[in-house]
């Protein structure tokens, strides 16, 4: 009978913890109501795992019916194998049901973020192309034609893996580029030394190209140079 008292009695404690469960305005854990889940519905995942509990806690105390036999009577072995099996009911329901149902789904947990590739208009679309080939040793795709927009694109990879999509559509607005505004400023190149600084500075000074300033080491560190690149885009070229 003693037996039979204190497993009502643990059978009691989880149903108070669906209570509890039910009612919280956070969201619980499972074995600890204190320890907060990530979910996505906090008031019906609290809810479920609420109703989960008071359930498990009838069955529970139902399982210890047995005890109420005599001491040695092989009966109670219902109780311990039954107890087994309500644990792994119990932590089954709650894993594939309520927490695949609820659950927060981490989605960068094992990704880096990084800038996939940056894009832009242009009017002369293989001008363009060839200006980073040229300078920049950009290597181009096939590009791609879209018959039904009159939308064409490149996408211009480089060394390193970071990739440069031109694009270009009829009727697209082309307004003036003043050097300091709002939006993307310019696109920064590095190509590994001072000197290698200086002298694509000079070569593209030399095909025409405007320089706005340096080579120079600015305020923050940086040694550079920038210039007026295809179409009036800023390039900045820095080790």
């Amino acid at each position: 009978m003693i037996g039979f008292i204190i497993w009502c009695m643990v059978g009691c404690l989880f149903v108070l913890l669906g209570i509890v469960a039910f009612y919280s305005k956070k969201p619980v854990g499972f074995w600890n109501v204190c320890n907060m889940a990530q979910v996505t519905d906090v008031k019906k995942y609290n809810r479920a795992v609420g109703k989960l509990w008071c359930i498990a806690g009838v069955c529970f105390a139902g399982l210890g019916v047995p005890l109420l036999a005599e001491q040695n009577s092989l009966i109670i072995l219902v109780s311990v194998a039954g107890s087994l099996v309500w644990t792994i009911a119990v932590m089954a329901i709650y894993e594939l049901g309520i927490m695949r149902k609820y659950r927060r789904q981490e989605l960068y947990r094992h990704f880096k973020m990084r800038i996939e590739h940056i894009a832009m208009h242009v009017n002369d679309l293989e001008g363009a192309r060839d200006f980073f080939v040229k300078y920049f040793d950009a290597s181009a795709n096939d590009g791609y034609v879209n018959h039904a927009t009159g939308f064409q694109s490149y996408f211009l990879h480089f060394e390193d893996g970071a990739r440069l999509e031109i694009m270009n559509k009829p009727h697209m607005s082309d307004a003036d580029k003043a050097l300091v505004r709002t939006g993307y400023s310019h696109i920064a190149f590095s190509v590994g030394s001072r000197e290698r600084v200086d002298a694509l500075t000079d070569r593209l000074v030399s095909d025409g190209y405007q320089v706005l300033s340096g080579p120079r080491t600015t305020g923050d560190g940086y040694y550079e140079s920038c210039i007026v690149g295809i179409e009036g885009n800023q390039i900045e070229i820095t080790i």
